[in-house]
């Protein structure tokens, strides 16, 4: 900003010209001019706009201090004499100034300029003041800025009060020290008192200690303390709290979250009692399934054969798969053993139905296969008696299974199909499944009408039973199952690295969606 100066000229002529056109100008002007000169800060002129300003005191010839006794107490007299010293102009943005009026005082807000005035030699002889009164403005400001606080709080009340969980407003309660010992609600939501059945209106105004009694010695007062002071947010899941209210005894588990909020606590709590319990019997669920699995594994170990039988000529192996939820073991099963002619039985099924039960039905079957087997019965007749037992025993809705007897010396494969998904055999570049054999599961009707087929292996082929783990898959068909099988059954090795193979190539090797059995049996060249 250039520098005010007064002329070189004659200091008499100069000085009246001078304030004769600063009188002028600054007389026109709506904000408040005065021009102070010396050390004492002498009125030399006031515009009409000062003059409203201060109420219209006569302040012409007068210091400052002595025109204006309020404003050395605030701190400005001692601005005026900084700029004095050092030259340098000030500025002040909406500074609040406390006036003497005839009838009290008046508090006004003011946006001002100190601008010192040099004389020729470039010293500093005066100051311009120029003011321009704010007051207005800045209240409308502050009551528009009310207007949306107030605004924001009601929005952030219907907000809060539409919430599900408890919120609440605390104070801190300082005692004589200033440590906080306590805290008074000073708003709960809609829903505060379903934290303990008390409407809200029973909590506002209260404190902590007088609501809840034991909140000092569960440690939760000190925590929300430690809030205040820290700043540091408190969350809490599952917390179990026990009080006495009244004549009522409080006993629930709680998550609470807990943030300092303009010096303020804001606590928000959810009552999850209900949720724990449902937890607790999840929990006891859990651990009776894991013991019933443990029965499971035990009684199917029991039934699935530990060794398969030698068989002449030929190599037999089988391999279970648990499925990927290994609390709900299913019924799937095979089975082999030698008969009294030199015949081996083989065979695998699945009962519909999972756990406990479906293991008790698995084992019934198989007996009941033995047994008919080693009395002399064809494949058929096996599955007849299997049927019977089903139904006369109530042993659960349906089971499939395929029940086979092989024999070494001619190669000759009978078989008979309960409705169980076909055999396969592979034999050089061929792969085929053996279907137009089907019949009901066990268990649908009493007369089945079950028979025997009979297919012959030459050596080098290879016979495959399987259960429904091995081929369906979610969003497909079962023909897409069993394509793929047939696509990717492995040709050549042991009967047991086949049984692996397949596991592994159709993605159950590592447990699947259901339990899986496979069962192979190759006819080894001569």
């Amino acid at each position: 900003m250039p520098r005010l100066r007064r002329s070189s000229g004659d200091p008499a002529t100069s000085q009246g010209e001078a304030l004769s056109r600063l009188r002028g100008v600054f007389d026109q002007l709506p904000a408040a001019v005065c021009l102070l000169t010396g050390p004492e800060h002498v009125f030399e002129f006031t515009n009409p706009g000062f003059q409203s300003l201060i109420g219209g005191r006569s302040v012409d010839g007068l210091a400052a201090a002595e025109a204006l006794p309020e404003l050395a107490e605030q701190g400005f007299i001692e601005l005026l004499d900084h700029v004095y010293r050092s030259g340098e102009q000030y500025v002040g943005r909406e500074v609040s100034v406390v006036l003497l009026r005839a009838d009290g005082i008046e508090e006004v807000v003011v946006d001002f300029t100190y601008q010192p005035v040099w004389d020729a030699d470039g010293a500093v002889e005066g100051i311009l003041v120029h003011a321009v009164d704010v007051t207005a403005g800045v209240r409308a400001r502050e009551q528009l800025r009310d207007v949306l606080q107030r605004h924001h709080e009601d929005r952030f009340r219907k907000a809060v009060d539409s919430m599900i969980d408890t919120v609440m407003i605390a104070t801190p309660v300082r005692g004589e020290d200033e440590r906080i010992v306590d805290f008074t609600v000073e708003f709960v939501n809609a829903v505060g008192g379903r934290i303990d059945k008390r409407e809200r209106e029973e909590l506002i105004g209260r404190r902590f200690t007088e609501l809840w009694p034991n909140v000092v010695s569960s440690g939760l007062l000190a925590r929300h303390v430690q809030v205040i002071e820290t700043g540091e947010p408190l969350a809490l899941d599952d917390f179990s709290y026990d009080d006495q209210l009244d004549e009522q005894a409080l006993h629930g588990v709680y998550d609470l979250r807990a943030t300092r909020l303009d010096h303020q606590l804001f606590l928000v709590v959810r009552n999850a009692t209900e949720r724990a319990a449902r937890e607790r019997a999840l929990a006891e669920s859990r651990s009776q399934l894991a013991r019933e699995h443990a029965s499971v594994v035990a009684l199917q170990a029991a039934i699935l054969p530990r060794e398969l039988p030698p068989v002449h000529g030929a190599d037999l192996a089988a391999a279970y798969v648990a499925g990927a939820d290994n609390l709900d073991v299913g019924g799937d099963w095979f089975d082999a053993f030698a008969l009294p002619d030199g015949a081996v039985a083989i065979a695998i099924g699945d009962v519909a139905g999972k756990g406990i039960e479906a293991a008790q039905v698995m084992a019934q079957l198989r007996s009941a296969g033995r047994v008919a087997a080693l009395g002399g019965q064809d494949p058929a007749g096996v599955l007849s008696a299997q049927n019977t037992l089903m139904l006369a025993g109530g042993l659960g809705p349906f089971a499939t299974t395929v029940f086979g007897v092989y024999r070494p010396a001619t190669g000759v494969l009978a078989w008979a199909s309960a409705g169980h998904l076909p055999p396969l055999v592979a034999s050089g570049d061929q792969v085929s499944l053996l279907t137009g054999h089907e019949r009901p599961p066990l268990g649908f009707v009493r007369e089945p009408g079950y028979g025997t087929a009979e297919t012959t292996l030459a050596p080098g082929d290879r016979f495959v039973l399987y259960t429904d783990g091995l081929v369906e898959r979610r969003g497909e068909t079962i023909v897409d199952g069993l394509d793929r099988l047939t696509r990717l059954v492995p040709r050549g090795g042991g009967a047991q690295a086949a049984c692996r193979a397949l596991l592994d190539v159709l993605g159950v090797g590592s447990g699947g969606g259901d339990d899986v059995c496979v069962l192979t049996l190759d006819r080894l060249p001569a």
